[in-house]
C-alpha cells in the first residue's frame, strides 16, 4: 500500500466526517476525524521516511514528524491532542464519560480539517 492509499482513505474518512456531522451522528463524525487524521499522518509518514509508528495516538505521530525534520505548529499538535481520545471514546460506549454532541463533533471536525491542511500542503 503506497502512501497515496492512505492519504486517499484520509479524505474519504473526512468527507465521512462532514456527513456524519450533518445527519446527527455525532459519534461517528467523531471516530472519522480521528482516523482522517490518523491516515493522513500515517500515509505522510510513509511518503518521507517509508514507515510508522503503530499506533493510534496522533501525538506520537506528530513526534515522528518532528523527528524527520518537519516543523509543526501549535495548532496543529493542539488539533492531534483533542482528536486522540476520539479513536477509542467514540466506539465503544459507556468506557469515558463523554457526550458526543454537535458541538464536539465541529470541534473534531475542525481539528481533523486542521491537520488534513497541514499534510495536504506538505504533499
Amino acid at each position: 500500500m503506497s502512501y497515496l492509499d492512505w492519504i486517499e482513505r484520509a479524505r474519504f474518512f473526512l468527507r465521512e466526517t462532514e456527513r456524519h456531522l450533518n445527519e446527527g451522528i455525532y459519534w461517528a463524525a467523531c471516530f472519522e476525524a480521528h482516523q482522517a487524521a490518523e491516515f493522513y499522518l500515517k500515509g505522510f509518514l510513509l511518503k518521507i521516511i517509508n514507515l510508522y509508528p503503530f499506533t493510534h495516538d496522533l501525538l506520537v505521530l506528530i513526534d515522528e514528524l518532528e523527528k524527520a525534520g518537519i516543523e509543526v505548529p501549535d495548532e496543529i499538535k493542539e488539533s492531534a491532542d483533542y482528536l486522540t481520545p476520539h479513536y477509542t471514546g467514540a466506539r465503544y460506549p459507556g468506557t469515558r464519560a463523554t457526550v458526543y454532541d454537535q458541538r464536539r463533533a465541529e470541534n473534531c471536525l475542525k481539528c481533523a480539517k486542521n491537520i488534513a491542511s497541514f499534510i495536504e500542503e506538505l504533499l
